[in-house]
C-alpha cells in the first residue's frame, strides 16, 4: 500500500456537468453562478469517484483525477472501514 501524505484541510475538487439533452441553458449556470460557455443543455452536476466523470481533486502539483487518486492510498484517502466495505 503507498503511503499518502494527506493534507490537514480540505482539499477543492472540480467537477464537471453533464451535457445531456433534456438539460436546461441556463438553470446549472445559474446555480453554479459561473457562465455556460457553449451555451447548450447543462442537466447534472457529478461530484465524485465515478470513472465516466470524476471530480479533479486539486493539489500542489496539479489536479489529478480523483478516482485514480483514491487508488493510491484507499484506506488513508477514505477510512479504514471505507476502504474495507467497498472493496472487502
Amino acid at each position: 500500500m503507498t503511503k499518502l501524505s494527506l493534507p490537514t484541510t480540505p482539499l477543492r475538487l472540480t467537477n464537471a456537468i453533464q451535457p445531456y439533452a433534456w438539460g436546461s441553458p441556463t438553470a446549472m449556470a445559474e446555480f453554479l453562478g459561473q457562465p455556460n460557455l457553449d451555451g447548450g443543455p447543462q442537466a447534472e452536476l457529478w461530484i465524485g469517484a465515478h470513472p465516466l466523470l470524476p471530480s479533479q481533486v486539486v493539489l500542489a502539483d496539479g489536479p489529478q483525477r480523483l478516482d485514480r487518486w483514491i487508488r493510491t492510498a484507499p484506506e488513508a484517502v477514505l477510512g479504514r472501514a471505507v476502504d474495507r466495505a467497498l472493496w472487502p
